[in-house]
């Protein structure tokens, strides 16, 4: 049976997993093409933040669950914008998507996990 964990135990857990997480405000964002050999292709979003440097993988026009969370970003993004098809598109259109003004990083991972975008508040987030 494991051990049943104290309150003080639960409490600690939380503010070390708490200290993991940063905010960061973006100082400017780059798009590229990220393709790998002999995988689907996708756009890799750098966002600059001071001396730091945070990416994540957008997977247009993937199937399924990938392509929904990827077309979501872009809606994001780009209000009353279809979702580009390809990442050429994408990379096409990408001067049109609205940077966020911040992102919150985790660093709980082998590698810094972006997990919010704070967009202008003229943009639904």
């Amino acid at each position: 049976m494991a051990k049943r964990r104290t309150q003080q135990e639960i409490d600690e857990s939380i503010r070390r997993a708490e200290d993991l997480i940063e905010n960061h405000v973006v100082d400017k964002v780059r798009y590229s093409a990220h393709a790998p050999p002999k995988k689907t292709p996708s756009m890799k979003v750098t966002y600059e933040c001071g001396a730091n440097s945070f990416h994540e993988w957008v997977t247009i026009g993937y199937p399924g669950y990938p392509g929904v969370k990827a077309a979501n970003w872009w809606m994001k993004r780009a209000p009353g914008d279809n979702p580009p098809a390809t990442v050429d598109d994408a990379l096409a259109r990408s001067a049109d998507l609205t940077s966020p003004h911040s992102i919150r990083v985790s660093r709980a991972g082998k590698y810094p996990e972006i997990i919010h975008h704070t967009l202008p508040s003229s943009v639904a987030t």
